[in-house]
């Protein structure tokens, strides 16, 4: 039997921790911004994922222009985010790019972790 070493079962309390906080201690627009930001971070984190899973296989170059074309696209995301929550949208904007940038972060790191895990194994 193949044993799993995964230990992503770790970082859900990450994750949700600060989500139930402001859940019980926030305003109902602060944690709806809040969730938006954690939506687009899980989303944007999620196709980084897709495409170092598909890429990290191949050959050098195409791993090379999945990853820097990633990396445009996420950014594009980003930016049209922000500008959509920032001109048409009345969710507080603060607490927003706190919450999307946090978990951004902290996906890209996880992100990043889990690269150098597939390089070892190629």
């Amino acid at each position: 039997m193949r044993k799993n070493n995964s230990k992503i079962h770790l970082l859900l309390p990450i994750v949700l921790i600060p989500l139930i906080i402001m859940y019980i201690w926030g305003e109902d627009k602060t944690f709806e911004s809040v969730v938006w930001g954690i939506i687009i971070s899980t989303f944007l984190m999620g196709a980084g994922f897709l495409s170092l899973k598909i890429s990290i296989k191949r050959s050098m170059k195409l791993f090379l222009g999945t990853m820097v074309g990633g990396i445009f696209l996420r950014l594009v995301f980003f930016i049209a985010s922000g500008i959509y929550v920032l001109n048409y949208s009345d969710l507080p904007i603060r607490s927003y790019f706190i919450s999307l940038l946090g978990y951004y972060l902290f996906y890209q790191f996880i992100e990043i972790l889990y690269f150098n895990r597939g390089l070892k194994k190629v």
